[in-house]
């Protein structure tokens, strides 16, 4: 008996070797960079490399390690198939999806129970890059793309250029109409999952935009997504994950040769990956983000048109605001915000405490990433220094004209942009594309504005009617500087200058 059993025993070990060894020598097999070049070339338009790659089936946990891995746009030896060893290296190109290296960790055990377990997902150095042409075509899209003819060149083949752009957008809307997106769901999913931790290390991406020439770059991204649970058939008790991220994100503006914008921040959020009541993926992230100090604007669209705004106070009431183009953040900023349906919104107001100026946005101010439409309700609050300037430039400028009058501006008129320490606060709203953005004061402000020239004009009224030396036609000074040149703008078309 005891002899049966260990035979039994000894032939359930071999089966279970020889299984387990059939099982790596498949896995390697589907996994080698020979075969994952070919799927990708097969369903992508794409040239694609891979280094090496190693699965570990009898580890713990099980791994899979890719290293060296490169995609670039479709060219000839992408569509001749020749074989990976025939290949020379892919060179970097401006169009580019690379990584050094990507482990998987698995716990198999659980997944012969029905689970599927990660223990570990690690991206080291992923490099993404894209150009956006003058007409709008992305080319990241277009090499992630459906297969497409490629044309020849007299150019290295790593940097060979598909199909016509006409052609490719034409094959894939009509790719996309034959086959209509499905939304990804829940119950996609064939068990419940989690996740212990994915994990990108010293990330980048760049793109090059020829419609707006500008350059953007995110430097030195490192991102982790911790805690994740998730089972299709109980959302309500598993269905999240924490996210944390930081880097650097540099835009260069290629037509003024100016860099608008260098700022270190870093974010934490929390996500629920599918939405309870539907089961489809949830896009909707709260998220915890800090502006570093030191970061810095310049020629921000939105400041560039609202100093534009404040330079015609200046002809109207002798309020000279200098807003300089350059701003650095004084001290690390945190800012709440939701991300959904595409949208970030500002969860709560948020002020940017810069060294010469400072800039709130108010809560529900927002920005589209689609279409880069946005809508920024704030105010502008000016230092001590631009503060007093400015005032004495609005004191200068009417008491040239009468003391009396200079008298009562200030009564009237600044009192409503003036705080309790007499520093400028200027409510302003920018709207509109957030490359070329309509700014202008707030309606509110405008409508307080108006009415402060108003009383300013009655008070001077009264006290020229009382014997007071008010100026004949100081009236006209306000009402025909401020409120003449408002009904002017609203009259007129709306501005291209910019555009």
């Amino acid at each position: 008996m005891k002899r049966r059993l260990r035979r039994l025993l000894t032939g359930l070990l071999v089966v279970l070797l020889v299984a387990g060894f059939g099982v790596t020598w498949l896995l390697r097999k589907r996994m080698s960079p020979e075969e994952l070049v070919r799927q990708l070339e097969a369903t992508r338009n794409c040239r694609a490399e891979i280094e090496a790659t190693e699965v570990h089936v009898f580890s713990w946990p099980a791994s899979l390690e890719i290293r060296g891995f490169r995609m670039v746009p479709r060219d000839e030896v992408a569509a001749a198939g020749t074989a990976l060893a025939e290949r020379k290296p892919v060179q970097v190109a401006e169009t580019m999806i690379a990584a050094d290296r990507l482990v998987l960790e698995v716990d198999l055990w659980r997944l012969l129970v029905g689970e599927l377990a990660v223990r570990r997902l690690v991206l080291d150095r992923p490099d993404i890059r894209g150009v956006r042409a003058k007409k709008g075509a992305k080319s990241l899209d277009l090499m992630l793309g459906k297969p497409q003819p490629v044309v020849a060149a007299a150019v290295p083949v790593a940097a060979a250029v598909p199909a016509p752009a006409g052609e490719a957008e034409k094959v894939e809307k009509e790719g996309e109409a034959a086959v209509p997106e499905v939304p990804f769901k829940a119950s996609d999913l064939p068990f419940a999952a989690t996740l212990e931790e994915v994990r990108v290390r010293n990330g980048s991406w760049t793109l090059r935009n020829d419609k707006k020439r500008t350059f953007t770059e995110v430097r030195d991204f490192n991102a982790a997504v911790t805690g994740v649970r998730v089972d299709p058939g109980n959302l309500a008790a598993a269905n999240e994950a924490m996210v944390s991220a930081g880097g650097r994100i540099v835009i260069d503006n290629q037509q003024l040769s100016v860099r608008t914008l260098d700022v270190i921040l870093t974010m934490d959020g929390r996500l629920q990956p599918f939405d309870a009541a539907t089961g489809t993926w949830n896009n909707d992230l709260v998220l915890e983000c800090t502006a570093r100090k030191g970061s810095v604007v310049n020629r921000i669209p939105t400041l560039v048109r609202l100093a534009e705004r404040l330079e015609k106070l200046k002809t109207d009431i002798g309020l000279a605001i200098e807003l300089p183009a350059e701003g650095v953040l004084t001290k690390d900023t945190p800012l709440k915000a939701t991300v959904s349906a595409g949208r970030l919104v500002v969860a709560e107001n948020v002020l940017f405490p810069f060294d010469t100026y400072r800039i709130r946005l108010d809560k529900d101010s927002w920005l589209a990433f689609g279409d880069e439409q946005h809508v920024f309700d704030g105010k502008l609050q000016a230092s001590t220094e631009v503060s007093r300037k400015a005032l004495e430039g609005v004191t200068t400028f009417f008491t040239g004209k009468d003391a009396k009058l200079a008298e009562i501006v200030n009564k009237n008129v600044l009192s409503k942009i003036l705080t309790d320490k007499r520093l400028l606060s200027i409510p302003f709203q920018s709207t509109g594309e957030i490359g070329h953005p309509d700014v202008d004061f707030s309606p509110k402000f405008r409508e307080s504005l108006n009415g402060a020239l108003k009383d300013a004009a009655k008070d001077l009224l009264l006290d020229a009617a009382s014997g007071g030396d008010a100026l004949k036609g100081a009236v006209d000074t306000l009402l025909n500087g401020f409120l003449k040149n408002a009904k002017k703008e609203k009259d007129a078309p709306a501005e291209k200058s910019g555009r």
